[in-house]
């Protein structure tokens, strides 16, 4: 692994660290982002999947598509659950109309 590879995964960790930190200390603050976030996230998968198919094309190494994939699909898997986050952390009173 190269250092911008490091750094990416450094930077990418402490992302997805935030996010869940965000979706469960302040609920209905993350619940503001969620349309934002899958989009932002589309856009870092196109970029790493151009990255790797360069890699791939140039060097004949880098992380293959499918596992690319997977990861992705994880990922976004994963940001539906902190999506659903907020309305199981309600309160009693918020359950309660008004």
């Amino acid at each position: 692994m190269n250092l911008i590879e490091t750094i990416i995964s450094a930077i990418t960790i402490s992302a997805i660290s935030g996010l869940a930190w965000l979706a469960y200390k302040h609920p209905h603050a993350y619940k503001k982002m969620i349309p934002i976030v899958p989009a932002i996230w589309l856009g870092i998968y196109a970029c790493i999947l151009s990255y790797n198919m360069g890699a791939i094309k140039a060097f004949g190494s880098g992380t293959p598509i499918p596992l690319t994939s997977f990861i992705f699909i994880g990922f976004y898997l994963y940001l539906m659950l902190l999506s659903y986050l907020p309305n199981l952390l309600k309160k009693e009173d918020d359950k309660k109309p008004k």
